[in-house]
């Protein structure tokens, strides 16, 4: 199932989407992610997305950072760049809540 017409998803989704191939990146700072960031996730910071845009064509690609406000900021750059990108509502703040896995 394509989520491409959808431009955010729940945690749970995107714990399922990730599950099936779609690449997971955590868009927060370095230091940001002592307080722990999802299982399987790159981490890749705002800054340094427009340098790895080749690395992500043709993918699917889900979007977090802490609350949803800069991972969907990326979203909407990806997306203009026609990546199947999807922010992931809530960030990290709702991923603790639904008890989804970290590391």
């Amino acid at each position: 199932m394509s989520l491409f017409n959808r431009s955010s998803v729940t945690v749970t989704e995107a714990w399922e989407r990730h599950g099936d191939g779609a690449v997971l990146i955590d868009v927060r700072e370095k230091h940001e992610l002592r307080t722990g960031t999802p299982r399987g996730a790159q981490h890749l910071p705002m800054q340094r997305v427009e340098r790895r845009l080749p690395t992500l064509e043709g993918k699917e690609v889900l979007v977090i950072c802490q609350s949803g406000n800069r991972s969907a900021t990326v979203t909407r750059f990806l997306r203009s760049r026609g990546i199947d990108a999807h922010n992931v509502k809530g960030g990290m703040l709702a991923w603790r809540r639904a008890g989804l896995p970290t590391r």
